[in-house]
C-alpha cells in the first residue's frame, strides 16, 4: 500500500481516537438521593422509600426537621418551614440522622460512601430550589462541616456561621450569594440572576480527606452559572473527624425537590484505553514519517 494512502489512514485514526478520547466519558456514583416521596405530611413522618444511593440504604441518612417541622407537599418538594414569632428563632433547617436511629446523627465521613467520595476528589450536592419571590433578601443556605452540638436548636446562626462549622453558603431569593467559615464575616460573595423563583443548584466540593485540617475548595453554580469560585476551607477540628450536613432557610418557606449527593464525576476506563490507543497509533504515524526521510 502506498505509503501517503498508509499515513492519511493513519491520520484519520489519530484524530477519531483523540475526538473519542476528548468526549465526556465519565461516571459518577449517587451517595444520596431523596425525591421526598408520599403523600403531604411532616417530614419527620416521612417514608424513606423516595430515599436512594450508596448512604440510603438500612442506616443510611435520614432528614429530619430542627427548629421547626417541615414538611413534604406530596408533590416530590420538601417545605423548609420557618418558625413563627414565638420567640424561638427565625430559622428551619434540616439535618441528617440515621434512619432506623432519629436523633443519631448521621456522620457523612464513617459512611459507606465516605471512601468513594474521597477517592474520586470530592462530592456535589445538587437540588432544585424554589423560592417565594426573587426580590428578598430571605435566604436558603448549606452547611458543610457542621459541628454535631449545633444540630438541635433555633436559629440560623447555629448551623450557617457558628464558629464551629467548616463552610456555608447562603443564596438569597434577590440573587446574592454569601460564604462563611467559622463565622458571621462573609469569606466571598458573587450573585445569579433572580429572574423567577426556581433555580437549579450545584455544590461541588473537592477534597480527599474527611480528617480535621484536611483542605476543601467549594465551586457553586445556580442554573449553571458559577457564582463561587476557588472558596478554600479545611474541615473544622471541632467536630473532631466528624463532618454534618445542613440545609436550611430563613424567614419564609423555601421548597427543595430532587435532592441528591454523588461523588466527583470520574473517567470510565474505557476512556484511558482509547487514549492509549491513539497515542500508540500516532508512535506508529511518527516512525512512519521518519521512515521517509532520505538518508544524509
Amino acid at each position: 500500500m502506498n505509503r501517503h494512502l498508509i499515513a492519511k489512514k493513519t491520520c484519520a485514526l489519530i484524530a477519531g481516537f483523540t475526538l473519542y478520547a476528548c468526549l465526556p466519558s465519565a461516571h459518577a456514583t449517587v451517595v444520596y438521593e431523596d425525591v421526598f416521596s408520599g403523600t403531604a405530611q411532616n417530614l419527620d413522618t416521612a417514608p424513606t422509600s423516595g430515599i436512594s444511593g450508596l448512604n440510603g440504604g438500612i442506616s443510611g441518612a435520614l432528614p429530619q426537621s430542627a427548629a421547626v417541622e417541615s414538611t413534604i407537599d406530596g408533590a416530590g418538594n420538601l417545605d423548609l418551614q420557618t418558625p413563627g414569632g414565638d420567640g424561638s428563632g427565625d430559622s428551619g433547617y434540616i439535618r441528617f440522622d440515621t434512619i432506623g436511629s432519629p436523633g443519631t446523627l448521621y456522620d457523612w465521613a464513617a459512611s459507606p460512601a465516605a471512601s468513594a467520595i474521597t477517592a474520586a476528589g470530592g462530592m456535589t450536592v445538587s437540588f432544585n430550589w424554589t423560592a417565594n419571590d426573587d426580590t428578598s433578601g430571605n435566604w436558603l443556605y448549606f452547611a458543610a462541616g457542621a459541628d454535631p452540638a449545633d444540630n438541635f436548636g433555633y436559629g440560623y446562626s447555629n448551623v450557617i456561621w457558628s464558629a464551629n462549622t467548616a463552610s456555608g453558603i447562603l443564596l438569597a431569593n434577590d440573587g446574592n450569594v454569601q460564604t462563611f467559615h467559622s463565622s458571621a464575616t462573609p469569606v466571598l460573595t458573587g450573585s445569579f440572576s433572580p429572574t423567577g423563583s426556581s433555580h437549579v443548584v450545584d455544590l461541588i466540593y473537592q477534597f480527599s480527606s474527611w480528617a480535621a485540617g484536611s483542605p476543601v475548595t467549594l465551586t457553586a453554580t445556580v442554573d449553571g452559572t458559577t457564582v463561587i469560585s476557588g472558596d478554600s476551607f479545611t474541615w473544622n477540628a471541632a467536630e473532631s473527624g466528624a463532618n454534618y450536613l445542613n440545609l436550611g432557610s430563613y424567614q419564609e418557606t423555601n421548597a427543595v425537590s430532587n435532592f441528591e449527593i454523588t461523588t466527583l464525576a470520574i473517567p470510565e476506563p474505557g476512556t484511558y484505553a482509547i487514549a492509549a490507543l491513539g497515542a500508540g497509533t500516532l508512535l506508529i504515524w511518527r516512525r512512519m514519517r521518519g521512515a521517509k526521510r532520505p538518508m544524509a
